[in-house]
């Protein structure tokens, strides 16, 4: 790496779980589509949307943490605090989901599993395959 910036091949593969998880939830999307129609396609782009979401910002408090030079118990307080704030705005969008007849259940919910499944495999083989130096 030159200059703190990340070579063009690591930040490809950094971008793995983004790019992995949105093919993947736009084969949900399409799966749901036939299956179920418009209801089907709503429930798994909105899924693929929020785990996406949700994944890709875990790292902005360790960012901040970094920016701003905090210390280490604080830096975790920021991490915990921004975490459970992720998971009250997924309950939030699911519960405001599941009042309505706008997605069919079932298709979300698969959904956010295969999804969550995607970025965590293509992450960890980023993670292992980075850790391997190749």
């Amino acid at each position: 790496m030159s200059g703190g910036r990340p070579e063009p091949r690591s930040r490809g593969l950094r971008r793995l779980p983004l790019v992995g998880t949105l093919a993947v939830g736009a084969v949900c999307a399409a799966a749901g589509a036939v299956h179920v129609g418009t209801d089907g396609l709503a429930a798994a782009a909105l899924a693929a949307g929020l785990v996406v979401a949700f994944f890709a910002t875990g790292s902005v408090p360790v960012h901040l943490a970094d920016a701003f030079r905090l210390r280490a118990g604080t830096g975790v307080v920021l991490l915990v605090l921004t975490y459970v704030l992720r998971w009250l705005l997924v309950v939030a969008v699911l519960a405001l989901v599941a009042t309505g007849d706008l997605v069919h259940d079932r298709t979300l919910g698969l959904t956010v599993i295969v999804c969550g499944l995607a970025w965590l495999s293509l992450q960890a083989a980023v993670v292992i395959g980075g850790s391997r130096g190749t």
